[in-house]
């Protein structure tokens, strides 16, 4: 290699002579297969050639990333010394970057840091046991690691051995990093402890029970809008790659492969010359997901793509990945340089999109499909998903077994109940989980109990306080539900020894129905409104018939309508934007022009009375132009349905509620299907999607069969089951 890249004898000579001659040239040989410029190989020669003479390095052996510096900054002061260079940034900087690729290609570099120094074994064996017992994935056992690797260095800022380590340290730093991290980091940091925790305890570095009492956040699926651009979009972004630069002709197949066929930017960047299969006209592609191969038909236009990529503009190399770098070092394309590929074309032709990484490439393809009326199964195959799960599951969230814990100690300082249930709240709430409902139980259980500690409270004064005065109903399941996550954290911790709840639940009494209003009884609501209202009332007439208006022409919950922004009210385009209502979700809610209309009458009201919709911070607004909030507007909800005569005499437990207005439109909406002789079994799930549900069985629970309801279902079944005799063919 030095006879390649020098002219003369001497020079080459001098080269060979030095230490390490053949590590050098085998390292100048993979850079050059790199596409490394021959000037560049020179000065890379020159500069090795000054580190094997300053550093003397051993035969064999690792070289620590000190030794490095050391060397460095004598060669750059020598230099300075002799009037060879101004400063010794650039001289420093240079002899420690070449040193560093240098003996990280020959495997000889040291990792450095306090947590290698101290940690290291663990690591390396937690890594271990993850390639060869579990067999996890690459990017899963490098998240895990870097989560244990960020937990174990500010552990050891604490100045202790590992073998010290409890839950409460746990605890310290997953709230320490709660402001920085959002719910689905914190989530994947707690799983990540659990996995390098489970494989501490079986090693017996540390003590047991740590991993049931790591708390983690409950994290749902579909929470957030749709990731992806606007098909139309994700056209015009093709199209703009239609032109004879490089980087064009490299950069449209690859878009191609991520909107049309949809897959990961990692399933991109690893695909082989190998993966192509031109006779046949084929494409394979590895799931790193699932670890299996998927083949797909090879379209004309990705193909032609590919193609023209591979003879035009893909750089002569042994590597065998099909997407390269432009520039040397020819190497493939790294998650940040397809990142930066897609991202920096979105933001060129202002694409709007929540995301625009190659990921929303993988959106746009799904909701692409969807709208071609493809299945859910049909979608996940293409998508390469294991089933159809992946897109219409949501994850109930439950209690599991009963922490172990730490052993508890008979002589360790007892813990007061307040005290715990406040570090439990604030933990919590760290995690990103709102946990408001939760926090007044455990208030009320605190006040209930009195000023004692969390070992002084039996299983009598805990069901005493569940029970409460009335009959067993949901409410009584959710109280006994945060006291389990409350005492699992408590015996975690070692404040407690044992759960005092009940084993077993008793069933509710019946299932609670809700009222569905008819047609006349939603006239008269809305005509109360105005008879309802006086100076002294904090709601308008207006507000009040607007918010009756919304929550049954769009089906939201109330507290989504109380919730909404001016911004998030779009009466051009006639959509609303729910933001993290119930399980953090967001989603759009289209309304009909009527209903935009009254919207848009209201905003002016506001508007002319003094509070205009940019100064607000909510949509609804009182007199003196404060939010409403939920108890306002419950106590003139009441007003309202004692001056329309709206009551229930069913024997139901709850005279009508707000809440039944959603469950109204749900029944209204079915009703209409059948009428119009609608597909209903097509539309609901779009029903459930429209109310915010991710799968259908949630918004079973909103079809009360009413008479009108089941009469329309009669017909409808009739119709099937007898089609002759009523003049069907």
């Amino acid at each position: 290699m030095f006879e390649e890249i020098f002219k003369y004898p001497a020079v080459v000579a001098r080269h060979r002579e030095a230490p390490f001659s053949q590590e050098r040239e085998r390292y100048l040989a993979h850079r050059a297969e790199d596409g490394v410029a021959r000037a560049t190989l020179v000065g890379l020669a020159r500069e090795l050639l000054i580190v094997v003479r300053e550093m003397g390095v051993e035969a064999e052996g690792m070289v620590a990333l000190r030794t490095i510096e050391s060397a460095a900054e004598r060669w750059a002061r020598r230099q300075k010394r002799r009037h060879r260079a101004k400063a010794l940034g650039w001289s420093r900087g240079l002899f420690v970057q070449v040193a560093r690729d240098w003996l990280a290609f020959l495997g000889r570099l040291a990792e450095t840091g306090p947590e290698s120094a101290s940690y290291a074994p663990l690591l390396e064996d937690f890594v271990r046991s993850m390639r060869s017992e579990r067999g996890l994935a690459p990017t899963t056992i490098k998240n895990y690691v870097w989560f244990a690797q960020c937990f174990l260095r500010w552990f050891s800022e604490q100045g202790r051995l590992f073998a010290e380590v409890s839950v409460l340290d746990v605890d310290a730093f997953i709230g320490q990093c709660g402001g920085n991290w959002g719910r689905v980091s914190m989530a994947g940091c707690a799983k990540s402890l659990r996995a390098f925790f489970r494989h501490a305890q079986r090693r017996g570095w540390c003590a047991a029970g740590i991993v049931e009492a790591i708390e983690s956040p409950r994290v749902f699926k579909q929470e957030a809008l749709p990731a992806g651009p606007d098909w139309h979009d994700v056209q015009r972004l093709i199209a703009s790659s239609d032109t004879d630069r490089p980087k064009d002709v490299r950069d449209r197949p690859i878009l191609m492969l991520l909107s049309i066929y949809g897959l990961r930017s990692a399933e991109v960047a690893h695909l082989r010359l190998d993966d192509l299969d031109w006779e046949r006209e084929r494409i394979r592609v590895f799931r790193s997901k699932q670890r299996r191969t998927q083949e797909y038909p090879l379209t004309r236009n990705v193909g032609e793509g590919i193609l023209r990529y591979l003879k035009q503009v893909r750089p002569r190399s042994s590597r065998r990945e099909v997407f390269l770098r432009l520039r040397a070092p020819l190497a493939p394309l790294s998650p940040g340089g397809m990142h930066n590929l897609v991202s920096t074309r979105m933001a060129r032709l202002n694409i709007a999109s929540p995301s625009r990484g190659p990921h929303a490439l993988r959106h746009a393809c799904a909701a692409h499909l969807v709208a071609q009326g493809f299945s859910l199964k049909e979608i996940g195959d293409h998508l390469g998903h294991r089933s159809a799960l992946c897109h219409t599951h949501l994850r109930q969230g439950r209690f599991g077994r009963p922490a172990r814990g730490r052993a508890f100690r008979a002589g360790q300082c007892a813990m007061n109940l307040s005290k715990a249930a406040v570090e439990y709240v604030v933990l919590k709430q760290s995690m990103g989980s709102r946990f408001h409902t939760e926090s007044a139980i455990l208030k009320a259980f605190c006040r209930a109990m009195g000023n004692v500690n969390v070992t002084e409270v039996g299983p009598e004064q805990v069901l005493a306080y569940i029970e409460g005065n009335g009959p067993v109903t949901r409410f009584w399941h959710r109280k006994c539900g945060t006291l389990r996550g409350f005492y699992r954290f408590a015996i975690g911790r070692g404040y407690a020894k044992c759960s005092p709840l009940p084993k077993t639940l008793p069933t509710p009494a019946a299932v609670f129905t809700p009222y569905i209003y008819s047609s006349d009884e939603l006239r008269r609501l809305l005509s109360a409104t105005k008879r309802c209202v006086s100076a002294r009332t904090k709601l308008e007439a207006q507000t009040l018939h607007m918010l009756l208006l919304l929550l049954y022409g769009a089906g939201l919950r109330i507290s989504e309508a109380l919730l909404l922004r001016p911004q998030d009210v779009d009466l051009d385009a006639c959509l609303l934007t729910i933001r993290e209502s119930k399980f953090y979700k967001t989603r759009l809610v289209p309304v009909g022009e009527q209903l935009a209309d009254a919207l848009l009458d209201y905003a002016k009201e506001r508007g002319r009375v003094g509070c205009p919709v940019d100064r607000c911070n909510t949509f609804f607004v009182t007199r003196s132009g404060e939010a409403v909030t939920r108890s306002m507007a419950e106590r003139a909800f009441c007003r309202i349905r004692e001056a329309a005569s709206v009551h229930r005499d069913d024997g139901g437990r709850y005279q009508p509620r707000l809440h039944d207005l959603r469950h109204s439109f749900t029944v209204h909406r079915l009703i209409a299907w059948y009428r119009e002789g609608a597909d209903v079994q097509r539309l609901l799930p779009q029903l459930s999607t429209y109310l915010g549900h991710v799968h259908i069985a949630a918004t079973q629970k909103y079809l009360t069969m009413t008479p009108e309801l089941l009469n329309e279902a009669s017909k409808r079944f009739e119709r099937y089951a007898r089609p002759e005799e009523i003049g069907y063919d």
